[in-house]
């Protein structure tokens, strides 16, 4: 009876030594994380404004990220290949953006869509008669829009902001640079793909990501140059916070890179031999026991 429950723990023991794959996730109708935002602050409720923004930031330039916004009777979403989807009350137009290419941001008004292309010019749908948020048209080199109730914004590469409808005063503003620069490159043993190597326009204050690969024979080492706001300079998948202008490059040198995955095997395998030896004396103990073979303690005389 006592060899009947000792075996499965040898069993047991093994296998978690090993270690289980535990099951991937199963995939569900979003595969990308999508940032939502009301962009006007009318009946339909959804975050900031600033939610949008951040997330926009976070993308490289001229690539669309997928997202959703809520205008004041209809929503607005952003598919990854640049194009958009509206649905609700589509009285005034806002929701005829089908033909619409190469977006790379979307905002919503009351009653108006505004969609950021990637060569910095804007589209817009909806009410234009009104107040004149749709007067779009003549924008270019636009980095960022926004939608209010009854007028649209967009930030220029330079800082300045312009606008259209009410509050049009706003396109007196000027915010400074908007852009800073990441310059990225290695010595030899490897090379960084990503973002890769060479100078790199994008928002301050974003995060980018840093990414080491090195060749056969070689291993990362670490980041050198301006390396304060990188998250660990040891190691080869990193992530930077662009607050200024920035240069980076990564170090490799001559070694082979640690493999973990068989470090982990072997450790694995030690324990599970070690366990099963244990278990396996363990039952030899008391199989002998139980047919009374072990040796009798001889008597000392005295």
């Amino acid at each position: 009876m006592r060899n009947k429950v000792l075996l499965p723990l040898v069993l047991s023991s093994i296998i978690l030594a090993f270690g289980l794959t535990p099951p991937a996730p199963v995939a569900g109708t979003w595969s990308v994380p999508v940032p939502t935002a009301d962009n006007c602050g009318g009946t339909h409720l959804a975050p900031s404004t600033s939610d949008v923004a951040l997330g926009a930031l976070n993308w490289l330039e001229g690539q669309a990220l997928p997202m959703i916004v809520a205008g004041g009777y209809h929503t607005v979403g952003l598919r990854a290949d640049g194009s958009v989807v509206a649905e609700g009350l589509n009285n005034w137009g806002q929701c005829d953006v089908g033909n619409w290419a190469n977006i790379t941001q979307v905002a919503a008004g009351s009653l108006h869509t505004v969609g950021l292309e990637s060569d910095g010019t804007v589209a817009a749908a909806g009410d234009t008669y009104d107040y004149g948020q749709c007067n779009v048209g003549d924008w270019d080199d636009i980095t960022q829009v926004a939608a209010g109730n009854f007028h649209t914004v967009g930030l220029e590469s330079d800082g300045t902001v312009v606008a259209a409808g009410l509050d049009i005063e706003l396109a007196k503003w000027n915010l400074g640079s908007a852009a800073v620069y990441l310059t990225v490159s290695s010595n030899t043993g490897g090379q960084v793909t990503g973002p890769g190597e060479g100078t790199f326009a994008c928002y301050l204050g974003r995060l980018l990501p840093l990414v080491a690969k090195p060749q056969n024979g070689y291993r990362f080492v670490k980041w050198t140059g301006d390396v304060d706001t990188i998250a660990r300079i040891d190691s080869a998948r990193t992530n930077i916070i662009m607050d200024g202008d920035y240069s980076v490059a990564a170090e490799f040198e001559k070694g082979s890179p640690i493999n973990w995955p068989i470090i982990g095997g072997v450790i694995g395998a030690v324990i599970a031999a070690g366990l099963a030896i244990f278990f396996v004396r363990r039952m030899r103990t008391a199989w002998t026991e139980k047919r009374g073979l072990s040796k009798p303690v001889r008597k000392i005389r005295r």
